[in-house]
This record gives C-alpha cells, sequence and structure tokens, in this order.
C-alpha cells in the first residue's frame, strides 16, 4: 500500500544525511585527526587588516594530513592560505616570537609546531602598514627585499592570530 508518509520522512532523513555530511568539512577540525580548521579560527575581515588586498571568499582543504584554508580576492587569486598538518617542522631559519618552535621557509610561508599538529602561514600579500618586526628581521635571510619581509610579516602576525585560539 502506498503510504506517502513514509516517502517523505525518508526523504527528510536523506536531506538531514546530506546536510550533516556537507556541514562536517566545516567542523571544528577533522575528527580522525582532530586538527583544527583555519576557516573557523581567523575571519576574512582579520585578514583584510593585515594585508593589501582584500578578501573576496574562501575555501576549506580537507587533505588527509589535516584541514587547510585558503582566502582569496574577487579575481579568485589566493591572497593567504593556513593549514593545521600532521607533518613534521620543516627546515628553516629560526623564528622567535610565536610561543612554539617556529621557522620562517622560502616564500615568505611560516611553519610552528603547536601540540600534535603543524600550522603552515603563509601570505601572498606584504603587511599593510609596511612595518617587519624584528623576528621577522631576524629569520630573514640577507638577501630578502623588504617587500618579502613584508610578506613574511604578514604570515607571522596572521600565525599568531591563529594560534592565539588554540
Amino acid at each position: 500500500m502506498w503510504e506517502p508518509h513514509r516517502v517523505v520522512t525518508w526523504f527528510a532523513r536523506l536531506a538531514l544525511v546530506s546536510l550533516l555530511s556537507a556541514c562536517s568539512d566545516l567542523s571544528t577540525g577533522d575528527e580522525t585527526r582532530g586538527a583544527p580548521n583555519p576557516c573557523l579560527l581567523l575571519s576574512s575581515t582579520e585578514i583584510d587588516d593585515v594585508v593589501i588586498r582584500t578578501v573576496d571568499h574562501f575555501s576549506h582543504q580537507n587533505k588527509s594530513t589535516g584541514n587547510g584554508c585558503v582566502w582569496y580576492d574577487a579575481n579568485n587569486v589566493g591572497i593567504y592560505t593556513a593549514s593545521f598538518t600532521t607533518d613534521a617542522l620543516p627546515s628553516g631559519n629560526s623564528l622567535a616570537g610565536l610561543g612554539v618552535p617556529a621557522v620562517l621557509n622560502a616564500g615568505a610561508a611560516i611553519s610552528a609546531t603547536f601540540q600534535d599538529f603543524t600550522l603552515f602561514s603563509q601570505s601572498n600579500d606584504p603587511v599593510k602598514d609596511g612595518t617587519v618586526s624584528a623576528n621577522v628581521q631576524a629569520a630573514s635571510s640577507v638577501d630578502s627585499t623588504q617587500t618579502q619581509m613584508a610578506t613574511s610579516e604578514a604570515s607571522y602576525r596572521l600565525a599568531q592570530k591563529l594560534l592565539s585560539r588554540l
């Protein structure tokens, strides 16, 4: 016998499962690894306050080793990338001031260890105010340009914000 309410109930359950599955990507972290989700820890406005370009949208990147987020401008060009992974801390110039072991890598990227995770923080834009901290200056190579150091500074400031929320 045809029972329309059972069909409606089945579709409602299917919709709920689909919704929960879609929302799991925006949870506080991948539950199987416990990696924090940087998309939920840092707002577009906070990035806009640090760098020159304006954030238009972001994309959550759920990878096998952790969670990441990329913030883009209106032309879909990446402004800032952050991820928490289970990867080991890469080699680089030692960087002070984050309260955890950290290094400044090539390409203005900063990596820092926190508990069981490594934070990767990389800005593609220099800081808005042009000021470079003594910590970033000390970790930068001697042949770094002012623009490279200002971009590293943006990575550094945004890493500070992320780490302060853990």
